[in-house]
């Protein structure tokens, strides 16, 4: 199964991880000062190779590639909004950034077979194929106000898009475009720092979740991110009451809050260990 790929990245780190996961790369170029390769198209040997892999493996790649030249108000406006090649870079380092809380928030989702799903901020959708397959009958849905977002997202998982499985949308969280109960379940990691109006926020959750439905927020303590230096540049911080606080006056009733100690995450530039928050919360009627 070929797999037709618009990316460019560090040849070295791509080089090193096909090989040491038995992979060869066909239809490929080095671009001067063979500092990029392009890749057209990638195959497993003697199998088929899914998507999802290697969008992994790209992650890898740029993971342990330099990071891009970017100020920290360069890096916290593409943190929150990805536009552009260094869009490209950051989402991917996103994926891999984000893989433990991502996985964390997964396992309290209790989906349940025909579970309707709205993922706010997904980036490149690392848990749709999950969320899918565990919700098989269900659907899921990202939405991210970033245009590259969704178009990669919806690229990386064409098919179950075409299939009606996924849906990806470019939308405002604040004035999502579903109805009333739309899902019942709803997943957000790691974008309150970004809540322009979190009531405002809080409120359009409550609005497309269902009647017993679930929402679970995940995000980066204050005390783990206020030291980084992009946080200056729009970002808001948060520890865990003022959030229950806030879902509380919502109209949310809390089931679950909990810490979890986040592996390190070099790709934002921090070496040590998040702590990190997960919330989970259903509507009261």
């Amino acid at each position: 199964m070929a797999c037709v790929i618009e990316r460019r990245i560090y040849a070295s780190p791509l080089r090193g991880a096909l090989k040491r996961r038995g992979l060869t790369s066909g239809d490929a170029y080095i671009q001067p000062p063979e500092t990029y390769i392009y890749v057209y198209a990638i195959k497993q040997k003697n199998s088929r190779f899914a998507l999802n892999q290697l969008i992994m493996l790209l992650a890898d790649a740029v993971r342990t590639s330099p990071p891009p030249a970017l100020a920290p108000a360069g890096l916290a406006a593409q943190l929150a909004h990805p536009t552009g090649e260094a869009g490209r870079q950051i989402g991917l380092r996103m994926l891999r950034g984000n893989a433990a809380l991502n996985q964390a928030a997964l396992r309290v989702l209790d989906l349940q077979p025909a579970s309707r799903v709205l993922e706010i901020g997904m980036g490149l959708a690392g848990l749709a194929r999950a969320i899918s397959q565990a919700a098989p009958a269900g659907r899921y849905v990202g939405a991210d106000r970033s245009a590259l977002m969704v178009a990669e997202a919806a690229r990386a998982h064409a098919t179950a898009v075409a299939r009606g499985q996924m849906k990806f949308v470019e939308a405002d969280a604040v004035a999502l475009p579903f109805g009333v109960a739309s899902f019942e379940r709803v997943l957000t990691v790691n974008t309150l720092y970004f809540w322009a109006d979190p009531a405002a926020q809080v409120a359009e959750i409550r609005r497309v979740l269902a009647p017993g439905g679930r929402l679970v927020l995940a995000w980066r303590s204050e005390a783990s991110m206020r030291h980084l230096p992009f946080v200056a540049h729009g970002f808001r911080l948060y520890e865990l009451p003022p959030v229950l606080t806030l879902l509380g006056e919502g109209g949310f009733r809390i089931r679950m809050a909990d810490t979890f100690a986040e592996p390190a995450a070099p790709e934002l530039g921090r070496n040590d260990a998040f702590e990190s928050f997960i919330v989970v919360a259903e509507p009261v009627c």
